[in-house]
């Protein structure tokens, strides 16, 4: 009897602690996203500076990578850290052999308000605030010496919606669909004798646009 009553009371003991780790919520999350885009009939005037000497729309290809880290403020509310990696080509439509390749580096914060928390789909609303440094090249037959190398330090203010499925208890795939944005900074032509600054608003939200993060919940 006194063998029953400890094993009886241990095992309440066990179902109390996995009862107790169910209902612990997550604190912290680690992820990443990729992007891989291929955008036609981008405009010229729609980019942060019109450095081709002929307007027209462009082909833009292109990949990007974000790291990123946050911690849960409350059931609804998380606030992190992240990091990206860019490159960017376009193209003209024409057959003119001009070309722009960009590299950007970024870094910024986050913040994220879940609207229906505890569902296995959940809508989510992501403003930030990311630095980007970018260096790039210009290639064309109306250029000297047909290569114009520049560089850009930018500001951006984002708001994205984001959509999260729960693959398990401690995994999630969320997507990210474009961004409301607003740009500032300059570009650098010459090392810094030669500046033109840029600030404007952009929308981008659209399956063109689509990042796919997995995010794993600590």
């Amino acid at each position: 009897m006194k063998h029953q009553l400890q094993f009886t009371f241990l095992l309440f003991l066990f179902v109390q602690v996995l009862k107790a780790q169910d209902e612990n919520p997550p604190r912290y999350i680690i992820g990443g996203g990729l992007r891989i885009f291929v955008s036609n009939n981008i405009s010229s005037d729609d980019t942060q500076i019109n450095i081709a000497p002929n307007k027209g729309e462009y082909v833009e290809t292109g990949f990007a990578i974000a790291p990123y880290a946050g911690k849960y403020l409350t059931q609804r509310q998380i606030f992190g850290l992240v990091v990206g990696y860019e490159l960017t080509i376009n193209k003209p439509n024409s057959l003119s052999n001009e070309k722009y390749t960009a590299n950007a580096i970024s870094t910024g914060v986050f913040y994220r308000y879940l609207l229906n928390p505890g569902n296995k789909l959940v809508v989510q609303i992501e403003p930030s605030i990311l630095f980007q440094y970018q260096t790039a090249g210009y290639k064309s037959d109306n250029l000297p010496n047909n290569n114009l190398n520049l560089n850009a330090l930018v500001g951006r203010i984002e708001i994205s919606p984001l959509i999260s499925y729960a693959l398990s208890d401690k995994l999630n795939l969320v997507g990210r669909f474009g961004a409301l944005q607003f740009l500032t900074g300059y570009w650098d032509y010459g090392g810094g004798n030669d500046k033109q600054t840029f600030s404007h608003f952009s929308t981008n939200l659209n399956l063109s646009y689509l990042q796919l993060r997995l995010e794993v919940k600590l």
